[in-house]
C-alpha cells in the first residue's frame, strides 16, 4: 500500500486551488497510491485572521459541493482521501479534516481539539473546537486524525490511547518569518525534528512536509 502526501502551493483564488488538488490527486493515483494526504486548510491556507466576517467566507460547510466534490474525487479514482478545511456550522468556525473512503463516503469527520489556531478571546458562538477523536478501519490498519497543534497537545494525545490507531494522519500548516529565505532548508534542517519528537507513542504518523 502507497500513501501520497499532497502539497499543493496555494493562492488566493479557491477555485484554481481545486485544480492544482485535482491535479495533485490524479497524479498521486496514477503513481500508484492508495491514500492521499492533504494539508490543513488545504482549500484556502491557514488564512484566518480572528475577523469573524472575513474567516466564515472562507470556511465551508461539510455539506457544501466543494467538499462533495472531493469525496466524489475519491470514488471516481477508488482512493482513500484526507484533506483539511475551514468549517461552519451553526455559525462557528471549525479547524476540520475528514477521511474520504474509496466509495465517496466520510468515514471520520474531525475536528482540532488543540485551540491554537485562533486567538482564545474570540465568542465560543462563532469560534469552536471538537472534544471527540475518532477512528476508521482502513487498508493500513485502524487509523485516526489529528490536525497542527494537537500533536503537542497532551491531553488531545491522552485520547488517542483508547482508540490505538495503527496510523495517525496528521495535516497541518506551517509558516515562517519573512527573514528565512530558505524555508525548506529550515524545515528539513531544524523543525521537522521537532514534530517527530512528539510523543505519539511510537504510532506511524503521516504528515505532510512543509508548504506555504
Amino acid at each position: 500500500m502507497k500513501i501520497a502526501l499532497a502539497v499543493p502551493r496555494l493562492v488566493k483564488d479557491i477555485n484554481a486551488n481545486i485544480i492544482t488538488i485535482n491535479d495533485l490527486i490524479s497524479e498521486a493515483c496514477l503513481n500508484g497510491a492508495s491514500l492521499i494526504l492533504l494539508p490543513e486548510a488545504t482549500l484556502t491556507g491557514l488564512i484566518n485572521n480572528d475577523v469573524y466576517e472575513h474567516d466564515i467566507k472562507i470556511s465551508l460547510s461539510i455539506n457544501d459541493k466543494i467538499v462533495a466534490d472531493l469525496c466524489a474525487q475519491a470514488k471516481n479514482k477508488s482512493v482513500w482521501l484526507c484533506f483539511g478545511f475551514l468549517e461552519k456550522e451553526d455559525n462557528r468556525i471549525y479547524d476540520s479534516a475528514v477521511l474520504v473512503n474509496p466509495t465517496g463516503e466520510i468515514s471520520i469527520h474531525y475536528r482540532r481539539i488543540n485551540p491554537q489556531w485562533r486567538a482564545q478571546n474570540l465568542p465560543a458562538s462563532q469560534y469552536a473546537e471538537g472534544d471527540e477523536m475518532k477512528s476508521t478501519t482502513t487498508p493500513f490498519g485502524k487509523t485516526a486524525i489529528v490536525i497542527c497543534g494537537d500533536l503537542f497537545d497532551d491531553n488531545v494525545l491522552s485520547m488517542l490511547d483508547p482508540i490505538r490507531p495503527d496510523l495517525i494522519l496528521f495535516p497541518f500548516a506551517r509558516c515562517f518569518p519573512s527573514k528565512i529565505k530558505d524555508v525548506q532548508k529550515e524545515w528539513d534542517e531544524t523543525e521537522k525534528y521537532e514534530y517527530k519528537s512528539s510523543k505519539t507513542n511510537g504510532r506511524d504518523c503521516c504528515h505532510d512536509k512543509l508548504y506555504r
